[in-house]
């Protein structure tokens, strides 16, 4: 009988630890370009949708809601952050353009206007419930640079337009009141 420690065997099992070295090292290679290239393709295809985080400049309030919790479910975070969200598209805005002006008509004018510069996502304009001086545009947490672009886009020669915080109970109007959905309210005041 052969021992089993002898150095035949001793012999064989180098060999054979030789012959499968080449083969095992290119199925752990495998393996290994399969996990990185899964982990890759994970993230590029991702559903990016499933989250909704607004994060805003300054010493602010950032909230995340994933879409696939429970509704309402959110984290909230405070403290100074960057701004990396997307500025949501014109037509994405809900707006409502309100005439605190005292002239008839101004607020289908200005809302028209926006339209025009792809604001569809509008609610019928109305009348503000007070007569202001001056116009301005209120948005909601989270959208100063969609309210800076409204701005923007209302400023002109013989119409300074101003960003101010939304209300936090909406305004009762003549006609109505305003629908909560609404993201912004632009509201056109007196010129003089």
């Amino acid at each position: 009988m052969s021992d089993p420690d002898d150095g035949n065997s001793r012999s064989d099992a180098r060999d054979l630890m030789r012959g499968a070295s080449p083969q095992m090292a290119k199925t752990v290679g495998l393996l290994l370009v399969a996990f990185i290239l899964g982990v890759v393709m994970l993230n590029i295809f991702d559903d990016a949708g499933d989250k909704n985080t607004k994060v805003v400049t300054g010493n602010s309030t950032t909230t995340t809601t994933d879409k696939n919790s429970d509704p309402g479910a959110s984290t909230t975070t405070q403290g100074s952050t960057a701004t990396t969200g997307a500025v949501l598209a014109p037509a994405q805005i809900r707006l409502i353009v309100l005439n605190g002006s005292g002239v008839n008509g101004v607020a289908k004018t200005t809302a028209n206007a926006l339209k025009a510069e792809g604001y569809s996502a509008q609610e019928e304009p109305n009348t503000a419930p007070a007569t202001r001086k001056g116009s301005a545009v209120q948005c909601r947490s989270g959208l100063s640079r969609e309210a800076a672009a409204l701005v923007q886009q209302l400023t002109n020669k013989s119409n300074k337009v101003v960003s101010e915080d939304f209300p936090a109970t909406l305004p009762k109007l003549a006609k109505g009141t305003i629908p909560a959905s609404v993201q912004c309210i632009v509201i056109i005041g007196a010129t003089s």
